[in-house]
């Protein structure tokens, strides 16, 4: 019940296995999964690593790769200068926050805030006090010496020419020699 046309017919499973690219699809032509295997047995052979970073680093002129590098390293310098102006612009300065501030009557407004400053430096402080229309009704300037710590808490009187609705810290600025 063999016919020679069942001997020149593939197999079920070796059509499976040719899908999965496991047989070549004709008699001494191989597979494309097969030379894939072969060129990466061939770059593992020869040490490289497959990486289209390095195949275009290596296609590079030297001219190229100098400017490469060199626009690399000045742009390291020019990220690291500015966060050195960054933060050498904020780090020895003061800083405040408003924390409370109670209006005692027509005249007098008491105000609360948090300075942070280096320890040792001398600080002046202008605390204002303001009505419903935002207009100043009072002003003071507030100097505060070198502290023991950082942070401190300061308490401040506004006289006032009537009634305030508001106390707040206007600016700190260290103090001129």
């Amino acid at each position: 019940m063999n016919s020679s046309n069942d001997a020149d017919r593939p197999r079920a499973d070796d059509q499976g296995a040719r899908a999965r690219g496991a047989l070549p699809k004709e008699a001494g032509a191989p597979s494309a999964a097969n030379e894939h295997r072969d060129e990466l047995e061939e770059i593992e052979a020869d040490g490289r690593h497959p990486g289209a970073l390095r195949r275009s680093w290596e296609a590079q002129t030297g001219g190229r790769r100098i400017f490469v590098v060199v626009g690399a390293l000045l742009t390291l310098v020019g990220a690291a200068l500015v966060v050195w102006f960054a933060l050498s612009a904020t780090v020895s300065k003061p800083n405040w926050r408003d924390v409370s501030f109670t209006v005692v009557d027509d005249g007098l407004v008491q105000m609360s805030f948090q300075l942070t400053k280096p320890p040792q430096m001398t600080v002046e402080c202008t605390i204002l006090a303001q009505e419903v229309s935002h207009g100043v009704v009072g002003r003071t300037v507030l100097t505060i010496g070198p502290t023991a710590t950082a942070a401190t808490v300061q308490n401040a009187q506004i006289r006032t020419t009537s009634l305030a609705v508001i106390g707040t810290v206007r600016s700190c600025a260290q103090q001129s020699p």
